[in-house]
Parts: structure tokens; C-alpha cells; sequence
């Protein structure tokens, strides 16, 4: 049996769940995620989630608007946020990823109690290398149209140019 289809997702979950209320601020959101070198961030109010707050969120938002980063993490979160069961295999969940177009899934037991946050990058890290080693074209994995800036150029400018970038290529 494969690797991918023997390992659930419950081996492998993030169980330190990283939240902030809706009313906390992006940069409140960021600097816990930064501090804790975690992707993503759940808003809870009442212990209800409401959303999440991811890098790639962080990505598209727009910081070069004036007091952006000061916008409550409500304003910006991604919602709905979708549960997946603990017992799916990693092969299972890596469809899952595919097909929802998501890259986070909240993970729940039986009861229907959050057991903590599954990542793509997490499933892509358990992977043996081996699943990774197939033919490809070349055109699938080149990154075309890399933004490029002058230095004296500010951080706003970099940031919105990166995203536009980010939103033209593909989720792999």
C-alpha cells in the first residue's frame, strides 16, 4: 500500500490552532502568525469560526491603501472555512485540495471537535519524494513574468506587484 493512502491526516495535523477575534486588526493576525512561523490564522468569536487569514491572503491584500494593515481581520478573512474529517489518507485529501481550490482545511474528529489545521504544504511535505518524481513539461513548473522593481521603489509597489503576479499563475 502506498504511503499516501496508509497515513491519515490526522498524523500529520497542526494541532496548535493559531486565532485572533474578528475584531483584531491584519497586523494584530500577521504578527501571530509571524511569531508562531504558521500559515494561517482562524477568527473565532464565541468559539464559532467564522474565517481564516492565510499567507496567500496576505499576498493579494492590498497594503498600499493608507492604514490597511489597521482593517479588522474580518474585513479580509476567507469564509467559509471547510472541515474535513481526521480519518481521511492523505491521498484523499490531496484530492479534496484539488477539487475545493483550497489550500487549508480545519480537521475535526467523529465528534465534530477541532483537532487543528492541515495545510497543502503539509500533505506535499509528507509525501515520499518518489510520488514527486514523474515526467512533466517543462512549461508546468516555470515561473514566467517574475516581477521585477527598481530598489528605490517602495514596499506598497512590490507587494501589489507580487500579487498580480501571484493571481496570473497556477495553484500546483
Amino acid at each position: 500500500m502506498k504511503e499516501a493512502e496508509q497515513t491519515t491526516i490526522k498524523d500529520i495535523v497542526q494541532t496548535q490552532l493559531l486565532i485572533c477575534a474578528p475584531t483584531d486588526s491584519i497586523l494584530t493576525a500577521t504578527r501571530k502568525m509571524a511569531a508562531q512561523r504558521c500559515s494561517s490564522i482562524l477568527i473565532l468569536d464565541n468559539d464559532q469560526v467564522l474565517g481564516i487569514w492565510t499567507e496567500k491572503d496576505a499576498l493579494k491584500h492590498d497594503f498600499s491603501k493608507m492604514k490597511s494593515s489597521q482593517t479588522a481581520i474580518s474585513e479580509v478573512m476567507s469564509s467559509p472555512v471547510k472541515a474535513v474529517p481526521d480519518t481521511l489518507s492523505l491521498e484523499e485529501v490531496s484530492s479534496e485540495f484539488r477539487k475545493d481550490g483550497f489550500r487549508h482545511y480545519l480537521v475535526e474528529d467523529a465528534l465534530g471537535q477541532r483537532l487543528g489545521i492541515i495545510s497543502q504544504t503539509d500533505v506535499v511535505l509528507k509525501y515520499s519524494l518518489e510520488y514527486y518524481l514523474v515526467p512533466r513539461n517543462i512549461s508546468s513548473v516555470i515561473l514566467a513574468g517574475i516581477p521585477i522593481l527598481d530598489f528605490d521603489h517602495p514596499l506598497a509597489d512590490a507587494i501589489i506587484s507580487n500579487a498580480r503576479a501571484q493571481s496570473r499563475r497556477l495553484n500546483y
